[in-house]
């Protein structure tokens, strides 16, 4: 058992029963069943919040918000919040795709491989050579070969894919480049399987054709000529939230996730701000607002403005596959979109759906199209898709006058957005002046205008004090000749046609006199400690060490990570790199070789600014601690439970819950079971790596010393060992118990379990 095996937590979220549900914009009395209708549906689903935009042939009708945007701070959601739209992206990739082949730029024909000359896929194991026959037309139309019910997507598995390529950095071309390497699941064109990785393809394929980024290429083909402007990329955490975005919540007594969303993300965390929306970009990673996806779907066949697509390529998105993948009659997937034979023609359909978003847009072949955005994803993701077309359809028949409006006019005016509120620089004698930061300006179109606010602020230093949004400035600042203290002053970005000009950007820059000193940590036990053993895990507190949190993929090797390098120069004057298991802007986790000779040892950190930071330790012969659930070297343990029964199965589960939110973990019951259930305790621990005979090591569970079965180096964590001990009956019933462990005389930490 791992110790990432161990971190497994369970959260809940709260949802809206029972709770008003506030709404924002312009009230339409004739649309009442629809409002009504969304309500019901919110309510059934504990849905947060909703924006809702519905359309009659050209004119946009309703457009309102529902519940809440962010719910902990009672911030309603309005007609244009913005949500991710998950696999709605994948329509906005399907069109611009079509719109590169009207140009004749891409034949739907060619094998998809020859679009991607630079990204190869790996000769070991030997690609699928079925995987050089996919056409383009198959990856629109999900019939390429991938069928994530058999090998999930292949898109979400950066680690491997790093491992595959000798532990590249993980980017987007290497995620294309490992999907690539895959073996297909049948063989192509023969079957339709809904996924992800197709989609993935596609927009390398946009990215190659056009010589832009995925977001520039669809901006400029599809988005801006249809009048959406207020579309991005989402970031992976909260923090990340863009201007005028929704918070995601997850559905009520949802687990936590496993899989870190961004590099340095400390697990447990919340599924919605746990995974690489960014590196979804083509296949789920856009944000934008009902308003703008209602723009989109109006424009694709030109029901407002000039249409996107001609009206042979429609007939090409909208054909029934060839050779037939689904049913003769009745609904099919096309190039991109699900579509539903009714009188007169085809009804349109996509959903979309992450951990904390589930969405659905209909283009109606009578024109009543709608686009409904939430910031949650139920349990049941199919269920409520279809309560929300049962429910529209049942409105849209309850409804007797149909309003003449059309509200695109109420949001005519462009919001004008920063990348930050505030920009902080740290500065320290003996250092180089920060590096730059760029504040990107975004709006739809125009120019925007840059003033320091107060004037004159001589250290403030900005590269572009005008220019044609989307605008990216270079600020910086000049400590030189600055006394220790803080200094703060303001970029005014103003746009004359923006509806919520002007924003203030605060920039801050803290001098001080000279670094602070260095703290060392047993990373297991989190006390402060001055010595360390050889092989186990160290923690480096120091300011300003990276510039954002980093995590090493895998057992780490000696080198750098996110900037930042640490040697040790040993007690026999031989210095090397350790291996970095994590940084983040105040520490660095490292790992003490297992050779390392004893006695006194320097440990010296390069931060990102290249300034040198130096602590004392002494390699010593044990330095134990148990690790705990919240990572913080107190209450519950991080640690397994083992079952053998008396048939020799086994089971096992943690000895720890966790609630929502960081350092919520606490003491799961253990059940000793019937006489003849074998009961034994998994630990996680640093500081051991000498002591490999159990006999060598005492574990004590409240004041009874218990037997330590085994003791071995956990493979997938350096610098972390496993000890298993026997949990005898004579514990039943005795409730929360600490537990400590001792090595060549020196105890550890305490943690917590509770005996049931």
């Amino acid at each position: 058992m791992t110790l990432r095996t161990l971190l497994l937590a369970m959260a809940g979220a709260a949802g809206l029963l029972g709770q008003q549900i506030p709404m924002t914009g312009k009230e339409v009395p004739q649309l009442l069943p629809y409002e009504t209708a969304i309500r019901r549906v919110m309510e059934k689903w504990a849905v947060p919040g909703a924006a809702v935009a519905i359309l009659d042939g050209s004119r946009l009708i309703y457009a309102r918000g529902f519940g809440f945007a962010d719910r902990e701070a009672g911030t309603p959601v309005r007609p244009d919040s913005r949500f991710r739209v998950a696999s709605i992206s994948k329509t906005v990739t399907g069109v611009t795709t079509l719109r590169l082949v009207q140009e004749g730029r891409i034949d739907l024909s060619r094998p998809f491989m020859t679009y991607l000359p630079d990204l190869a896929p790996t000769s070991t194991p030997p690609p699928d050579p079925r995987m050089a026959q996919v056409t383009v037309r198959q990856l629109l139309q999900h019939t390429a070969g991938f069928d994530r019910e058999i090998e999930n997507d292949h898109v979400l598995y950066y680690n491997t894919a790093s491992r595959l390529f000798d532990n590249a950095p993980v980017t987007i071309d290497l995620m294309s480049r490992y999907i690539m390497s895959q073996r297909l699941d049948f063989a192509p064109g023969t079957k339709y399987a809904y996924g992800n990785s197709a989609y993935q393809l596609l927009g390398r394929i946009i990215e190659k054709v056009t010589g832009k980024k995925y977001l520039d290429a669809v901006n400029e083909r599809t988005l801006h000529p249809a009048g959406a402007f207020n579309v991005d990329i989402g970031g992976n955490l909260l923090s990340q939230r863009l201007p005028d975005e929704v918070r995601y919540y997850d559905y009520p007594g949802a687990p936590l996730s496993t899989t870190a969303g961004a590099p340095g993300v400390t697990l447990p965390a919340a599924r919605p701000y746990n995974w690489r929306v960014d590196f979804s970009d083509s296949y789920g990673g856009l944000v934008g607002s009902a308003i703008d996806v209602a723009r989109f779907l109006l424009a694709i066949e030109g029901r407002r403005g000039t249409a996107l697509l001609t009206p042979a390529t429609i007939a090409t998105m909208t054909a029934r596959p060839t050779p037939a993948v689904h049913p003769a009659t009745g609904p099919y997937v096309g190039l991109t979109w699900r579509l539903t034979p009714v009188s007169g023609g085809l009804n349109w359909w996509h959903s979309g759906g992450a951990s904390g978003t589930r969405n659905l847009m209909l283009r109606r072949q009578d024109g009543k199209s709608w686009v409904i955005l939430t910031n949650t994803r139920p349990r049941d993701e199919d269920a409520i898709i279809t309560d929300l077309f049962d429910a529209m359809l049942a409105a849209q028949q309850q409804v007797r006058e149909w309003p003449t409006h059309d509200l695109f006019a109420d949001f005519a005016g462009f919001p004008l957005a920063t990348s930050a509120e505030t920009l902080s620089f740290q500065h320290s004698f003996g250092s180089a002046a920060p590096e730059a930061q760029r504040l990107q300006v975004t709006a739809r179109g125009g120019v925007a205008n840059v003033t320091l606010d107060p004037p004159g602020e001589a250290w403030l230093k900005a590269d572009r004090l005008s220019g044609v949004t989307p605008l990216g400035i270079a600020v910086s600042v000049d400590p030189v000749g600055l006394a220790p203290g803080t200094y703060s002053s303001s970029l005014r970005v103003a746009s004359p046609n923006a509806s919520n000009g002007p924003r203030l950007v605060r920039v801050v820059l803290t001098v001080s006199p000279a670094p602070a000193p260095t703290a060392l940590r047993n990373t297991a036990s989190q006390l402060v400690v001055t010595a360390a053993a050889a092989g186990s895990r160290l923690t480096i507190e120091g300011d300003d060490i990276a510039v954002e949190p980093a995590l090493g993929a895998g057992v780490p090797e000696p080198g750098p990570l996110g900037g930042v390098s640490v040697q040790l120069a040993d007690s026999a004057s031989k210095e090397a790199p350790l291996a970095i298991a994590a940084v983040t802007p105040t520490r660095v986790d490292v790992v003490i070789p297992a050779d390392a000779p004893a006695g006194k040892a320097l440990v010296r950190v390069l931060t990102h600014r290249g300034r040198l930071v130096e602590g004392e330790v002494e390699i010593a012969a044990a330095s134990p601690g148990l690790f705990s659930a919240n990572r913080d070297g107190k209450g519950a343990a991080l640690a397994m439970v083992l079952r053998t029964v008396e048939d020799g199965s086994t089971a096992s589960q943690p000895a720890f819950v966790c609630g929502d939110g960081g350092g919520s973990c606490v003491p799961a019951e253990i059940d000793l079971g019937a006489e003849t259930d074998k009961v034994q305790l998994r630990l996680a621990a640093t500081g051991i790596r000498a002591f490999g005979d159990p006999a060598a090591l005492a574990v004590r569970i409240g004041e009874e010393l218990v037997e330590v079965a085994a003791v071995q180096p956990d493979e997938s964590e350096a610098g972390v060992d496993m000890v298993t001990v026997n949990l005898p009956r004579s514990l039943a019933g005795r409730g929360e118990l600490d537990v400590t462990l001792t090595a060549a005389e020196i105890p550890s930490n305490a943690v917590k379990i509770v005996v049931k």
